[in-house]
């Protein structure tokens, strides 16, 4: 895969070592080693506010909410991120 450009090396902290597993059936299971990466995650305490609870609080604030809450998508610029060739 690394050939065909599809995946690449990572040195990132935050990597996991993937690996492909033949399964009885012989079909393919991805097995991912997350203990690295659970090792540099934080607890955060504080839980997250639910989504209805700060829609209630801005309902008086702007018409578009109402789309925002229909499609559940925020109108936003987009950026587009390509892979530098070296």
């Amino acid at each position: 895969m690394e050939d065909l450009e599809m995946i690449r090396k990572s040195s990132s902290p935050y990597s996991s070592p993937v690996l492909a597993v033949k399964k009885k059936d012989g079909s393919n299971r991805v097995c991912i080693d997350y203990r690295r990466l659970n090792k540099l995650t934080t607890f955060d305490p504080q839980p997250m506010t639910p989504p209805a609870d700060i829609f209630q609080g801005m309902e008086s604030t702007s018409q578009s909410l109402t789309s925002i809450k229909a499609t559940g998508r925020y109108p936003c610029a987009r950026r587009t991120f390509q892979r530098r060739l070296l």
